[in-house]
C-alpha cells in the first residue's frame, strides 16, 4: 500500500512539473535500448522524460526507435544533480529534479542551487529568488535561511544588510530590532 501511495504521489508531481515546464522541453530521438540510462543525452540542469512514439493507428511503435526523449529543464527553485539515478516511472518518464534547500535558490534549468548572498535569506525549499532582510534584521554571510534580529544597543537601518550598526557609547535601544540611530537612547543609570 505504501509503495502504491508513493508511486501515485511521485506520478502526480511529475505530471504537474511536465505541465509547468513543457515550454522548455528539448526533444532528442534515441533508440529504446539507450533510453533507460538516467539523464544521458540531456544538457546540465535538465532531466529526461521519455514518451512513446505512436504509429498511424494510434498504437505505440515497436522496435529500436520507439521512444522520444524530452529533456525538460528543472523548474525555478529546483535543480537536477548531475549523475544521479532518477526514479524510473516507466513510460511516464524519469524524474531527477529536487528542490533547492533552505538558504539556496535557482532560477530554472539549474544543475545546482545558488547560495543566497549576505543580507538576504531563503526560508523554504524550492525558493526561486533570495529575499532581502527587512529593516532591523541582517544576514552576516551567504546561505542564510533566516535573518538575525538586531540585539539591544544595535540597529539595522537598511534592507538587505549584512551587518548591524552599534549605538554610540553610553546609548542603547529600548528593544531588539531597532531600525535607525534615532532609536538609540541614553543607557539607564
Amino acid at each position: 500500500m505504501q509503495k502504491f501511495v508513493l508511486a501515485v504521489t511521485v506520478a502526480l508531481g511529475l505530471l504537474g512539473s511536465v505541465a509547468v515546464s513543457a515550454a522548455t522541453a528539448v526533444t532528442t530521438e534515441q533508440p529504446a535500448a539507450g533510453v533507460r540510462d538516467g539523464n544521458s543525452g540531456c544538457p546540465a540542469g535538465h532531466w529526461a522524460l521519455d514518451k512513446p512514439i505512436y504509429d498511424s493507428n494510434g498504437k505505440p511503435k515497436t522496435g529500436a526507435a520507439n521512444l522520444i526523449r524530452n529533456c525538460v529543464a528543472a523548474r525555478p527553485g529546483y535543480f537536477v544533480q548531475p549523475g544521479i539515478t532518477p526514479y524510473n516511472l516507466g513510460i511516464l518518464g524519469q524524474r531527477a529534479e529536487g528542490p533547492c534547500p533552505p538558504g539556496t535558490f535557482s532560477i530554472g534549468g539549474a544543475s545546482s542551487c545558488n547560495s543566497v548572498p549576505a543580507g538576504h535569506f531563503a526560508t523554504g525549499p524550492a525558493t526561486t529568488a533570495p529575499l532581502a532582510c527587512p529593516l532591523g534584521r541582517y544576514a552576516p554571510g551567504p546561505g542564510s535561511y533566516a535573518c538575525q534580529i538586531a540585539a539591544k544597543g544595535e540597529y539595522v537601518a537598511s534592507p538587505g544588510s549584512a551587518s548591524v550598526q552599534r549605538c554610540p557609547p553610553g546609548k542603547t535601544t529600548a528593544m531588539v530590532g531597532a531600525t535607525s540611530a534615532s532609536q538609540c537612547i541614553p543607557q539607564p543609570k
